[in-house]
């Protein structure tokens, strides 16, 4: 199986530059967990080349007495934010890091962390 890499980019001249191709093998999952006991929910396994946010709906169900959903940052979009509201639960997705910026003070998981110093 062949990845296609990223959007297209162009050379000064506007050709476009050759698409890269990366060999992908493998598989992997995709699980919504219990948070209070741990079990295993939902899960899906898929094709390694699959995108992580169009397995959103599959795992997340709604007949869960939770509300929040936790999840890694490629889940993030408008259509699947639009679609948890939708249904009335919490988005908690990770939220990436702006490009050639450093991460943002309320997205830094040291941000609640107390500061000492030296001296």
């Amino acid at each position: 199986m062949l990845k296609i890499g990223g959007k297209v980019r162009y050379r000064g001249d506007r050709t476009p530059l050759p698409m890269i191709a990366l060999p992908v093998f493998g598989y992997k999952s995709d699980i919504s967990i219990d948070r209070c006991f741990g079990f295993i929910r939902e899960m899906t396994v898929t094709s390694a080349l699959a995108a992580d946010g169009r397995l959103l709906r599959q795992v997340v169900s709604t007949d869960n007495a939770g509300s929040e959903v936790w999840a890694d940052s490629a889940y993030r979009s408008k259509r699947n934010e639009k679609w948890l509201s939708d249904r009335m639960l919490t988005s908690r997705i990770h939220r990436r890091k702006p490009k050639a910026k450093p991460v943002p003070k309320r997205n830094s998981p040291f941000a609640t962390w107390p500061t000492t110093s030296t001296g």
